[in-house]
């Protein structure tokens, strides 16, 4: 008797089991890059449905909020609150199908105590005191939270080296929008030059579906199937990034400048890029983001252009010590992009052969 009953209570259990592995599926959303400049790196989230109770959320590690005060200042400085949010599933692939934006799901081969494992932390995590945290753009944001999540129920991740430094993957994101690549390059650190893994390029969306995809649990994929819910349709816009690039346009003013109209492409120059240094070397001092800090752009992007700019052409010691200065400076950034401390953008190289021109002609001037 004892025999039966314990047969038909594995029987049920094997049944609960088995009905809770099919009623219940979790899976990885990974969004390709939008139009908006936060939304320029994509995007992830993870999806969790229950047939039975006829629940579809996606629960989201990357939402903010533009109306925080002093949104701005708050990025900058280090200190932005991103949280967890959730919305129905079908609304959020939508939204994206709206917004012409590739998305697509993986759905994770996992067993009923997995599920309910990532299902009782996310619920721990979006209560209201555990929502929030401190966005970080390597470290902590809505892909590496995921890949916290898959690693806590025993998914394997590989870490092997990788050629590409973190800047090279954030570049090979930025491909199509030169100028916004620009402007990310001269305000990140030397920190993203440094040869980075594959564990660690999961910062970025695109990286963490191709990481999942090689994931294992156990001897088995992660990956069960995987699906396409919206494609990407090629838009017919004017880009200004393919008629206009940064290196074209700094390559027109070293001609325009090499042609005798020198004055008006200086103070251009040097207004432009002693701002920009102003600007890093502000993050550098202030921030308490790690990415900011330590950043060698300052060396060609100099807030010197500018103290330079404000003084004048006579025989001045200060303003010609300065133009020596600007010139081993770019000198030295020249050494650090080429010895491997610290990569730049492409488009520097018209710029600082324009800016060495531009102090090596005022120091002339200053000997007459």
């Amino acid at each position: 008797m004892k025999i039966k009953f314990y047969c038909i209570l594995l029987l049920l259990l094997t049944y609960k089991i088995t009905y809770c592995q099919d009623h219940i599926e979790i899976s990885i959303l990974t969004c390709d890059a939008g139009n908006k400049i936060y939304a320029s790196f994509g995007h992830a989230a993870i999806r969790i449905v229950d047939k039975e109770k006829k629940i579809d959320q996606v629960y989201d590690f990357g939402t903010f909020n533009f109306k925080t005060p002093n949104f701005t200042y708050k990025f900058l400085k280090g200190n932005l609150q991103y949280q967890l949010s959730k919305r129905n599933g079908k609304k959020f692939i939508a939204s994206y199908k709206y917004r012409n934006r590739s998305l697509v799901e993986q759905t994770l081969d996992l067993n009923a105590d997995q599920k309910q494992k990532i299902i009782k932390r996310i619920e721990f995590l979006y209560q209201p005191e555990n929502r929030k945290y401190r966005y970080s753009f390597i470290d902590k944001n809505c892909a590496t939270d995921l890949r916290e999540l898959l690693t806590l129920v025993g998914v394997t991740f590989r870490n092997n080296p990788l050629d590409e430094s973190s800047r090279d993957l954030l570049d090979s994101c930025l491909e199509k929008k030169s100028w916004l690549r620009l402007g990310i390059n001269n305000i990140l650190s030397l920190k993203l030059s440094k040869k980075t893994t594959a564990y660690k390029s999961m910062f970025l969306p695109k990286c963490l579906k191709q990481e999942i995809d090689y994931a294992y649990l156990g001897d088995k994929k992660i990956v069960k199937s995987e699906q396409i819910l919206n494609e990407y349709k090629p838009s017919k816009k004017i880009d200004i990034n393919k008629i206009c690039p940064p290196i074209l346009v700094f390559i027109i003013l070293l001609i325009i400048y090499l042609l005798g109209i020198q004055k008006p492409v200086e103070i251009i120059t040097r207004l432009s890029v002693g701002i920009c240094g102003i600007i890093i070397t502000a993050l550098w001092m202030f921030t308490e983001c790690k990415e900011f800090q330590t950043n060698l752009n300052v060396l060609w992007c100099s807030p010197l252009q500018f103290v330079s700019l404000l003084i004048s052409y006579k025989r001045n010691t200060i303003k010609q010590i300065l133009e020596y200065i600007i010139i081993v400076s770019l000198v030295s950034a020249i050494i650090v992009w080429l010895v491997g401390i610290q990569g730049f953008d492409n488009a520097v190289i018209p710029l600082s052969v324009l800016m060495g021109l531009i102090s090596y002609n005022n120091i002339k001037r200053l000997r007459i």
